[in-house]
Parts: C-alpha cells; sequence; structure tokens
C-alpha cells in the first residue's frame, strides 16, 4: 500500500515512499536539497557584505592614518650620532640626494620637535633653488616632517637647551620705478603632532637706501639676537650683515666680499659606501695619517661620505692618480682637525670652472676703491693683482684672494679643466 504524505512545501499529496515530493522537490526524513539551496541564497550574500564591509573598513583605515600627522610615539628610541641605523639611513638620504642632483648638501641633528628623539635637518642646492627638509627616523627611513625648496635661509638655533629653526628671506619689489626692499623671518618648531608654531616672526618693506632707517634697525636688532646661537644650514644669502644686501653699499661699514663666484669654500666627502677619507699631515700619499690619539697607530680619522669639511687651501702636485689635494678643515667627535686630502675624495660644490686659456673677470664689492688680487698657484693661474682678471693656464684648482687696505680678505676656488 502506497504510504500518502502531504508535501509542506507545496500540499501536494504523494507516495511516502518516493521520499521527496515530485512537484516541487522538497523532502522530509531523507534529503532536504531545496532547503539547503535556500539557506545558501541568504548566506551568501551575508558573507559578501562582511567581505565588502571589511575591505572598505580597512582602505578608510590606511587612508585616515596616512593623513594623519605621526604620532609622538613612533620615536621610541632616542636616537643619536653614534646610532648605527641612523647613520645608514643618513647615508641612504644623502646618496639620493646626489642622485637627484643636488648639491652643496649639508645636514645636522637637531631636536626641533616636541617628541622623543632627534631630527635630521638636510638643506642643498638644485637648479639655482635652496632646499631644506627637516626628517624624523621612523621603521628605518628617514620620514620627511617639513620641507621648503624656496630660497629661503635656514639655520639651526640652539639656546637655553632649546632647538628652533630660524628662517630668513628678502626680496626686492620695484614698483613704477619705486625700489622697495622686502625682509622677513620666523623662529619656528614642531609640535608632537609635527604641526608648525611660530615664536616669533617679523616682516617689514622699506624703501631702499644705504643708510638703514629706524624699522630696519628695530627689525634686524630682533633677527640678530637669534643669529648669535645659530648653526648654519643653509644660507643663499651669505649673510655678512643685513646692510651688504642687493648691493647696498653704506659708508659707515667696512666690508668685502667676492660677488660673481661663490665664497663658501666647502665640499663633500665622496668615497665608496664602504671606505673611509683619510686625513694626512701633508699633500701626498707618503704624508703620514693623522691621528686622534699620537699613541695608537691605528687611531686615524674616518670620514664617512656626505661629511662637510671646508676648504682652506690647495695644492697641485705632479701625480698622475691624484693631482689637486686641499688642505681641510674637519668636525671629528668632539675635535676639530686641519689636514690634507686628495681632492678626488671630495666634491666640491659652487666652483667656477674655467678651460685652460681662458679669461675671466673675478669682481668684489668693497668699501674700498683700491683690491689687491692674488692667487696661490701660478703655474696654473696668473691674475692681475689690479684688475682680478684670472688667465687659466694650466689644469688644477687654485685659491684666488683678493685684500683691501683695511686688511679685509675674501677668496673663492677657481677649478681649471
Amino acid at each position: 500500500m502506497e504510504r500518502a504524505t502531504k508535501c509542506k512545501e507545496c500540499g501536494s499529496f504523494y507516495n511516502g515512499e518516493l521520499g521527496a515530493c515530485p512537484y516541487c522537490g522538497a523532502g522530509y526524513g531523507y534529503n532536504q536539497p531545496k532547503y539547503e539551496n535556500r539557506t545558501l541564497i541568504w548566506i551568501l550574500p551575508v558573507i559578501t557584505l562582511i567581505v565588502v564591509a571589511i575591505v572598505l573598513g580597512s582602505i578608510f583605515a590606511v587612508n585616515y592614518y596616512k593623513a594623519r600627522p605621526i604620532m609622538a610615539n613612533i620615536k621610541s628610541k632616542n636616537y643619536s650620532v653614534d646610532d648605527t641605523e641612523t647613520v645608514k639611513i643618513i647615508r641612504a638620504k644623502l646618496d639620493a640626494l646626489l642622485d637627484a642632483g643636488y648639491s652643496n648638501i649639508r645636514y645636522c641633528s637637531a631636536d626641533v620637535c616636541e617628541t622623543e628623539g632627534e631630527e635630521i635637518l638636510f638643506a642643498g642646492k638644485l637648479n639655482e633653488k635652496y632646499y631644506f627638509s627637516v626628517y624624523c627616523i621612523y621603521d628605518g627611513q628617514a620620514v620627511e616632517v617639513f620641507s621648503n625648496t624656496d630660497n629661503i635661509a635656514y639655520y639651526l638655533c640652539s639656546k637655553d637647551g632649546k632647538d628652533r629653526i630660524l628662517s630668513f628671506s628678502q626680496s626686492q619689489n620695484n614698483d613704477n620705478g619705486n625700489y622697495t626692499q622686502n625682509y622677513t623671518y620666523s623662529l619656528f618648531y614642531f609640535d608632537t603632532q609635527f604641526a608648525k608654531h611660530e615664536e616669533d616672526s617679523s616682516n617689514i618693506n622699506v624703501a631702499i637706501s644705504s643708510t638703514p632707517g629706524q624699522e630696519e634697525n628695530e627689525f634686524f636688532e630682533k633677527f640678530n639676537q637669534y643669529r648669535e646661537y645659530i648653526i648654519v644650514c643653509i644660507d643663499p644669502y651669505e649673510l655678512t650683515g643685513y646692510d651688504l644686501m642687493y648691493g647696498q653699499t653704506p659708508s659707515n661699514k667696512k666690508y668685502l666680499r667676492i660677488s660673481n663666484c661663490s665664497t663658501s669654500k666647502s665640499g663633500v666627502v665622496d668615497v665608496y659606501s664602504h671606505s673611509w677619507l683619510n686625513l694626512r699631515e701633508g699633500p701626498a700619499k707618503s704624508y703620514n695619517k693623522i691621528l686622534i690619539d699620537p699613541t695608537n697607530a691605528k687611531s686615524f680619522v674616518k670620514q664617512m661620505r656626505g661629511s662637510v669639511v671646508t676648504i682652506l687651501d690647495t695644492v697641485n702636485i705632479a701625480d698622475k692618480d691624484n693631482p689637486v689635494w686641499v688642505k681641510i678643515q674637519i668636525k671629528y667627535a668632539d675635535k676639530t682637525l686641519i689636514g690634507y686630502s686628495s681632492q678626488s675624495y671630495i666634491n666640491l660644490y659652487d666652483v667656477k670652472n674655467l678651460s685652460v686659456g681662458d679669461h675671466f673677470d673675478i669682481e668684489a664689492e668693497s668699501s674700498q676703491s683700491t683690491l689687491t688680487w692674488s692667487v696661490n698657484d701660478s703655474n696654473v693661474a696668473y691674475i692681475d693683482p689690479s684688475t682680478g682678471e684670472i688667465i687659466a693656464k694650466a689644469p688644477g684648482l687654485v685659491m684666488v684672494t683678493v685684500k683691501d687696505n683695511n686688511g679685509l680678505t675674501d677668496s673663492c676656488l677657481i677649478r681649471i679643466n
């Protein structure tokens, strides 16, 4: 006898021994394929919605945290100049700047943020534009906190245990023949969110005159109080006194400055990443290496790639591999040392280049009408002592010096190829 069964799905009667309703496919006591299909129908959309929500939430979180300033707690370590990781990061950043074409690169460490640890200040020059930036060290790389590529002078100003950045800019304006000079300075730091905060600033716009007025005097009196505590990072104006800017010629000041050649006389150590610059006692490899500790023959100076040096003099010798030597001054640990190095290991920036046979007139701004010019190697170049005209004679590097009757001097480097 057939066992009649009523389908709970469609209400039809059918032979229960079949196990499933022949009309709608629903089954009871055996397989229940339709119920499983109905379950998948609502489970799959729910799972899809959950996955979409997770993906969108992740994207939002990543973008949100990228947009936020770097939090102070990323600096879990107080970095120092001896920290191996920091040195590697600085080297990598210097290499990147050099590869990008930057020159005259300088850097120093400072504590210009209200966070734990030190920041690294980089400055340089690219295509007549000056570059300044502040980096913190995070997750094995230098993270940029602040950057500017305008022609602005930036200084590290340190006083009473606090580091601050001091900026200065100037510009000349012409309004229908009325020439004015604009001066601006700002003293600032960064908070725990790396937002910029000004502690002091000032801006003036005055008529150009060889005699500074009261407004200028008050401006530079405030500005110069900070300059007493600065370490220069980058200075396109080469400030020696505000009265020398833009060709002003005050009669009550004694000044002398070469105007059409760079007088920075600085360079950057350029050796292989795994080697060091050795400082020697004289201008050849035959001279002894300068020792930090005279009693320890292994304590010679090691200057890493990217270290800044000051050029004091040049020497051209008859050596095929190292024909040009420079007398340099370096800071090593807590000492200031003077010695010689082959110029092939030092990149000289902002140096005037001439070819053999070239004539070039070196110019100077001076409060004196009588100037005397000289060059330190007459075999490489000749200079007219009264006019400053230099004639390139042979390949090499020379130091040109100008002197006035007041005893003031200024100098620059000339490279002859």
